[in-house]
């Protein structure tokens, strides 16, 4: 509370290019939280983009992004049709129009499939069908 750290998550994130880097990363997946407030300070949101950014200069590098309990759905969408173009997905909600599964390629052989699930939040849970009683939803 009160004090930037700024400075430690720089730190962090130029350490994890530079990993992915030297050990040929194929595919870096962040199991959220991205940020630990749904309203996450600007300079957060630069180090995250101008991260994203420097992933994207590393050829064939699949990122996956994942939603937590602490992120913001609204945040973390607004960009998400941009990032994919740059071979980042990120899965905000877990509702049926989003895309959980993610193929893994590396030159032009499939690899591997990734099932990517955000925390799942209780109305996405908890989807109510016409006529059923209380205990049925719960259940």
């Amino acid at each position: 509370m009160g004090k930037s750290r700024e400075e430690e998550h720089f730190s962090f994130l130029s350490w994890l290019v530079e990993t992915i880097k030297k050990e040929n990363i194929d595919v870096l997946i962040v199991a959220g939280d991205i940020f630990d407030t749904g309203n996450p300070p600007n300079y957060a949101l630069e180090l995250y983009y101008n991260f994203l950014k420097q992933l994207y200069s590393i050829q064939n590098l699949y990122v996956i992004i994942t939603a937590g309990n602490h992120d913001s759905i609204s945040t973390l969408k607004a960009s998400k049709q941009l990032l994919e173009a740059m071979n980042v997905y990120v899965v905000t909600s877990g509702e049926s129009d989003e895309n959980e599964l993610i193929s893994i390629y590396k030159e032009n052989k499939l690899q591997g499939v990734i099932c990517a699930v955000p925390f799942l939040r209780d109305s996405v849970v908890r989807k109510a069908i016409s006529g059923q009683t209380v205990n049925e939803k719960e259940s």
